[in-house]
């Protein structure tokens, strides 16, 4: 079979097959056998402590299995265990887990699962549950992860009481020679406890040095709002300094965003900034802080997007003090405190989020977009998320879109509109003659002298690319 059919016809026939199959595929040939196993092995999850876990992460002792992984998700979802009260010494733990057999961890593991009760490595170690055993293993094994790009890293408010194995696979992350030396792409989404007590080291070591290009860190909103001012994040942000290209930021901008904000330093390579920040509409000084981290970054920033929703939900949502930073447009203190105040001199593409009730809602508002064209002489690519224009926001929208020599700069515009009307498609191709891309999504599909005969039609939601 594999003389008659090339790698890559199958690799056409798989094009047709869903992902997910593909590894069903493993038992054809040689050729086949090999992407199968790249399929299962590219991404791989830590968020059950079960026997499939552990047999993954017991695999990736073989090095021609471990230089498969590329991407690690640590999403603990069993964290109930009761920690042991004294925390050994890793060193010592992995002198004395080195001599423990695959064999052996599997019965280990399984007759603690059936048991419900302690057992042990060694005679002289400490009791272990089977979530220390998969621990313990998957510790040890992703060390042999020489091509691992992506880590992802998830901890809910009550996922971090405290397990000893938990904590020693925390601490190992952050050690010279560890897979985080080798990480490009770090999400983190945790709590501002679980990012400081637990996640990130009380202090760094002076050897460790990380590579990583792309940080993108959610801090959920929890009960007690702590700060992260006693934390190392500014030490692991400084580490950052020299690689990092993108960041991605998402939270409540007081207390969390704020402190990171102010501790962030200068990054010279940081092209894309991407903002989920729910403001404090009380607290007017938290916009320094963005404001300074924009105005530091402005040499080198090409690409941005900004909302006022965080990713994750929260009660906590000052909407209208991200609206009023956005779109002011006064003089002296005010405008230095707005977002027009800014001047992005190398932003080619930008995306901002709005909602609908801002701009078409009861309280009108005279300005609902900053003034681009001061903003980001240079941009090219703009999209209006979250709420659907009228022809009148659009022809605001435009007077206010960089141009040279008269002529506009953009070539791609991607918008949500509430009516597609020959009078929105003449104003957009006689104002925008020089785009290359443009995507319309609509609510009405109807004509204004329409709208009273239609005004029954059933709203629905239709993209038009051109």
């Amino acid at each position: 079979m594999e003389d008659l059919l090339p790698f890559e016809l199958w690799l056409e026939i798989l094009s047709y097959i869903p992902r997910k199959h593909h590894r069903k595929l493993i038992g054809i040939n040689r050729a086949l056998y090999e992407y199968a196993l790249d399929v299962i092995y590219q991404k791989i999850e830590l968020s059950h402590d079960d026997e499939s876990t552990l047999f993954t992460f017991t695999r990736l002792q073989n090095l021609n299995i471990a230089h498969r992984v590329q991407h690690l998700v640590v999403k603990p979802s069993f964290l109930y265990y009761e920690a042991p009260a004294v925390l050994p010494d890793p060193t010592s733990a992995t002198d004395t887990e080195s001599r423990t057999t695959p064999r052996k961890e599997f019965s280990l593991f399984h007759n603690s699962r059936r048991s419900g009760v302690v057992t042990t490595h060694h005679l002289h170690s400490e009791p272990q549950t089977s979530t220390d055993i998969l621990l313990n293993t998957a510790r040890r094994s992703i060390q042999h992860c020489t091509n691992i790009k992506e880590l992802d890293i998830i901890l809910n408010d009550n996922h971090f009481t405290m397990l000893v194995s938990l904590e020693t696979f925390f601490q190992s992350l952050w050690q010279p020679g560890s897979i985080l030396q080798r990480i490009r792409n770090l999400a983190i989404t945790a709590s501002s406890s679980a990012l400081s007590q637990l996640i990130l080291p009380s202090k760094f070591p002076s050897n460790f040095d990380a590579n990583i290009n792309s940080l993108d860190l959610t801090i959920n909103p929890n009960r007690d709002l702590l700060s992260l001012q006693n934390s190392s994040l500014p030490s692991f942000l400084d580490r950052l300094k020299d690689n990092l290209t993108s960041l991605t930021l998402s939270g409540l901008m007081d207390p969390h965003i704020m402190h990171v904000l102010e501790v962030c330093p200068k990054f010279p390579r940081l092209s894309f900034f991407n903002s989920y920040i729910s403001f404090n509409v009380q607290r007017t000084k938290q916009l320094e802080y963005l404001n300074r981290f924009l105005d530091a970054q402005s040499p080198t920033l090409q690409k941005m997007v900004l909302s006022p929703k965080p990713r994750v939900g929260t009660l906590n949502m000052g909407n209208y003090a991200y609206f009023r930073w956005l779109t002011l447009n006064g003089t002296g203190d005010e405008r230095d405190l707005s977002f027009s105040g800014r001047t992005l001199s190398q932003l080619t593409s930008m995306e901002l989020l709005h909602y609908d009730r801002w701009i078409n809602g009861p309280a009108y508002h005279e300005v609902v977009f900053p003034d681009l064209s001061l903003i980001a002489p240079r941009l090219t690519a703009l999209t209006i998320g979250q709420a659907d224009l009228s022809f009148e926001r659009v022809s605001e929208l435009l007077a206010l879109l960089p141009r040279h020599d008269g002529a506009y700069l953009l070539e791609s515009l991607s918008i949500s509109i509430e009516i597609l009307s020959p009078e929105l498609v003449d104003l957009l191709s006689t104002a925008l003659s020089g785009l290359s891309s443009l995507t319309l999504r609509l609510s009405q599909y109807v004509l204004p002298s329409d709208l009273q005969q239609n005004a029954d039609i059933p709203r629905g939601n239709y993209v038009i690319y051109a």
